[in-house]
């Protein structure tokens, strides 16, 4: 996943875990200052590959539980990569 896609998606899922309703483009765009089309056309292809799922065909989108794993797996990674690195320091 490119970096664009990823951070779309961490914003939807942030947005998502604060009040879990579909996030739409607008409401990411007025927040982070981002374009509401460029935000649509970035949802798109999350979309496809089952990172997000639309309620209703006029309504924004969800996390799916396949983008649920993806951001808590990187999330373990970040912490495991910070582990290590306060280990060498400590050696």
């Amino acid at each position: 996943m490119d970096k664009r896609s990823k951070k779309i998606l961490y914003i939807i899922i942030g947005e998502y875990l604060k009040m879990p309703l579909p996030v739409g483009s607008k409401q990411v765009a007025e927040k982070y200052g981002l374009s509401a089309s460029s935000i649509r056309s970035w949802m798109v292809p999350l979309e496809k590959n089952g990172y997000l799922k639309r309620v209703y065909s006029s309504s924004g989108r969800i996390p799916t539980d396949k983008a649920l794993r993806f951001y808590i797996n990187e999330l373990l990674e970040a912490q495991d990569v910070i582990f290590r690195k306060r280990e060498r320091i400590k050696n």
